[in-house]
Parts: C-alpha cells; structure tokens; sequence
C-alpha cells in the first residue's frame, strides 16, 4: 500500500512471504518473494501460522495472488486504520505494522488530498478556469497510497 518514491529514508525489502522455506530450494522462487515496506516485512519477520490457526482461516494475504483490501482488510473512514473482517484479514493485520501512525498519516493525507481535488473540481467547474499544473498536483497527492475499501458497515445496504 505505499510506493517505493514515497519511503524515503525506509526501505524495500525482499519478503520471503513463507519463511518456512528457508532450507528449501524454493526459498528464493520468485513465487515466495515480494517485495515489502521494511517495517511491515520486518514486523512479519519469521511467523507462519500453526497448523491449527491455519485450520481456522488464518493466513497472510498474499498480493501477487490476492486483492487483500475491500475482502479480508478495510479502511476506517474515520480513524484511518486498517480493520480485519476476516480470519486471514484478522491474523495479516496481528503480524503487519499496517496501522503503525506513519501509514495512518498517509492515508489521512491521501483522504484530504482526494477532499481537496473535489473542492478543486467544484471550483474549476463553476469558474471555468483550466488550471492543469494543480490538476496534476492533486492527482499526485492523491495518487501517494492505494485506496482501501471501507468497512462493509460504511459500504451501505447495497454492499
């Protein structure tokens, strides 16, 4: 959910997305290796679930296979924070820094940055002015992190 511009003095990390291939030839497959934000690769370290915990849905969500956002984790329209409806969603988020406060400043940003652009719009329209460099600005802003589903709650009846 961030781009590699955007981590500035952080960095991206391989993840070997199953550790338990450490000792395997597998181990660095290009289907086990993603690449991560280093606090979320370095907060997933070496976890695997149990093979109980794994019965009962738990799992990490993997990107290359998956869209985790808007089925297993959603975004909280108020507070910013990433929330787990699902067990897979429940035991990704326990193991991942996804609501550390410098991701949720960066969806806070992206939320003001989108409020932003539709002010802009409305006043672009009702004015008649083209104005293409702040276009761009505000498409950059709030291009700075992916868009995350809200929760079902917030979705409405028709969801």
């Amino acid at each position: 959910m961030i781009h590699e511009r955007e981590v500035s003095n952080e960095t991206i990390e391989v993840e070997h997305f199953d550790p338990r291939r450490i000792n395997e030839e597998k181990n660095h497959s290009y289907e086990n290796l993603l690449p991560a934000f280093g606090p979320c690769n370095r907060s997933k370290g070496n976890q695997w679930p149990s093979a109980s915990a794994a019965s009962a849905g738990a799992r990490f969500l993997n990107p290359t296979l998956e869209k985790d956002y808007g089925v297993h984790l959603f975004e909280d329209p108020e507070s910013h924070k990433i929330v787990a409806v699902t067990p897979a969603g429940k035991y990704h988020l326990r193991y991942l820094a996804l609501n550390t406060e410098y991701l949720v400043v960066k969806r806070q940003n992206r939320s003001k940055a989108k409020w932003m652009r539709e002010q802009f719009e409305i006043t672009r329209v009702l004015s008649g002015q083209n104005a293409d460099a702040m276009d761009q600005f505000l498409r950059d802003a709030e291009s700075a992190i992916s868009d995350i589903d809200p929760t079902p709650a917030e979705m409405g009846p028709s969801h």
